[in-house]
């Protein structure tokens, strides 16, 4: 980690990193990224917006189906899409 000088808590000895993508996605890259999400067997997570749940329905399905997010984290973007569904 001081090589690169990256930031880490816990132990740095335990080989774990932790992808989340909160923006750039959109633009035209997702389903290449969950492609090799997918061939490399590495979890991730999306942050996606209600427009973007709306709008490709189909890649927030598929990063579901391919387990990028854990049930729980599923169950929480679902109940927030509905409520902002709900608002619009």
């Amino acid at each position: 980690m001081e090589k690169y000088d990256g930031i880490y808590m816990g132990n740095k000895e335990k080989k774990y990193v932790y992808l989340t993508f909160d923006q750039g996605y959109e633009a035209g890259y997702t389903e290449k990224i969950l492609d090799t999400l997918k061939k490399e067997e590495v979890s991730a997570v999306f942050f996606v917006t209600a427009h973007y749940v709306n709008s490709a329905g189909d890649i927030v399905k598929r990063m579901i189906d391919e387990r990028t997010h854990s049930p729980e984290t599923i169950q929480s973007i679902i109940k927030v899409c509905q409520t902002l569904k709900k608002k619009a």
